[in-house]
């Protein structure tokens, strides 16, 4: 899983760069890259948590890597402040019997604007992302 998630997210890049040069002035954050830690794929009812999205994120479009790695540090909320979202997370992991902070986390928008929702012409152009449908797909398959 390590090694196919960059090679999709290669695969999105242009497209990721064109989304952020088409709102050079605006505060347009991201994309959100998954990179699940190692508990996800060994858990007996892999979970995978479908989010809006951030508030507030990295912006390393030019660095893949580094882009995931501020999803990596993140490690779905471990350090993070106490929200409903990553309360409810918790416990729907406790009840399917896997480990805390063992889930996959995406989010419907993969940019953020001005550290919030991404809506109208934001919305609209992160949208069409191709890499949207195949990192879904992709995280779904560890789900049985």
């Amino acid at each position: 899983m390590k090694e196919q998630l960059p090679n999709l997210y290669l695969k999105g890049q242009r497209q990721f760069k064109d989304i952020i040069t088409q709102f050079p002035d605006d505060d347009l954050a991201g994309p959100f890259l998954m990179s699940p830690n190692s508990l996800y794929a060994f858990q007996e009812n892999p979970l995978l948590i479908v989010g809006q999205e951030t508030c507030a994120w990295e912006n390393s479009i030019d660095d893949l890597n580094k882009q995931m790695k501020f999803y990596e540090v993140f490690n779905v909320g471990i350090d993070y402040k106490s929200t409903p979202f990553w309360n409810i997370t918790r416990k729907v992991e406790a009840v399917l019997g896997n480990i805390p902070y063992s889930c996959a986390w995406t989010n419907i928008s993969k940019f953020d604007f001005d550290g919030g929702r991404a809506y109208g012409i934001y919305e609209k152009a992160s949208c069409d992302l191709d890499e949207y449908k195949q990192e879904f797909d992709f995280a779904t398959q560890f789900t049985g």
